[in-house]
């Protein structure tokens, strides 16, 4: 009995993911039962069975196409499939995406790399402190 919850989540959120369905915690999908009311965001994720990105607000000093091709060319060595939104907006937009140096995935929280001799980090917030 002490594993079957563990796995039943597990393979719970895999099937998901497969499906395009993503929950960032399993507890999300154990309190999934008692739900009423879904309300989900307007990426596209339901509507195109895909994440896309819709919004990219860049701090005073960067240039959006620059900043765009770095994160998107870190994230093109995740398998994550926010990761894949993000690239494909930028080969959408026609942006070639520099080289990069010592990829590093940490599992659950983010990746990491060096574009063009900039350190580039894109993950979760707690990722980010």
């Amino acid at each position: 009995m002490g594993l079957a919850t563990p796995t039943s989540i597990m393979v719970g959120t895999g099937r998901g993911a497969e499906m395009g369905v993503l929950f960032r915690k399993g507890e999300a999908l154990q309190l999934l039962k008692d739900a009423q009311v879904v309300a989900v965001d307007k990426t596209g994720t339901l509507t195109e069975g895909r994440p896309r990105l819709t919004d990219l607000e860049i701090a005073d000093g960067f240039d959006r196409a620059t900043v765009l091709a770095a994160v998107a060319t870190v994230e093109s060595r995740s398998e994550h499939p926010i990761a894949r939104a993000i690239v494909d907006a930028a080969t959408e937009q026609g942006l070639a995406l520099p080289s990069m140096i010592d990829f590093e995935s940490v599992t659950g929280m983010g990746v990491r790399a060096s574009v063009d001799g900039a350190r580039v980090e894109v993950g979760a917030d707690r990722f980010m402190r």
